[in-house]
């Protein structure tokens, strides 16, 4: 009687789909990331939850449990490494790429800098034709 009920019944196939994670972090995965690269740039150490979850006490109030979650996130897209198991992360280059296009924002000179750049580098009017075009 159950090899009967057994042949009768549907067999469901696994779900051998495996969830791609996004190249793209939301909005807190992109703050935590900025933070972490400006953290990071200025001690040139791994960058922990805590040290993060210290800046963003007061404005947010992200815990650091929270932080090392979202940490954990951009480290599965590639956009943060860990150098061994107790240390901070550091961003990679395709972290540092990331910040550079999407999150660092375009910078423009002035033409007052331009011109105070070219006094410093020894550029005057007659050597002008020699000079980069402003952007």
């Amino acid at each position: 009687m159950f090899q009967t009920i057994r042949e009768n019944m549907a067999v469901r196939e696994p779900n051998l789909k495996v969830e791609k994670v996004p190249d793209f972090p939301d909005s807190r995965g992109q703050v935590i990331l900025s933070a972490l690269i400006n953290e990071h740039f200025v001690t040139g150490e791994p960058v922990g939850s805590k040290v993060l979850a210290d800046k963003f006490a007061n404005a947010s109030g992200l815990s650091s449990a929270t932080i090392r979650n979202v940490m954990g996130d951009l480290e599965d897209m590639g956009l943060l490494e860990q150098p061994h198991t107790s240390a901070g992360r550091i961003p990679t280059d395709k972290g540092y790429r990331f910040y550079v296009d999407n999150l660092l924002g375009v910078l423009s000179v002035s033409d007052g800098d331009l011109q105070l750049i070219g006094e410093e580098l020894g550029l005057n009017a007659r050597d002008s034709s020699d000079a980069p075009d402003p952007v």
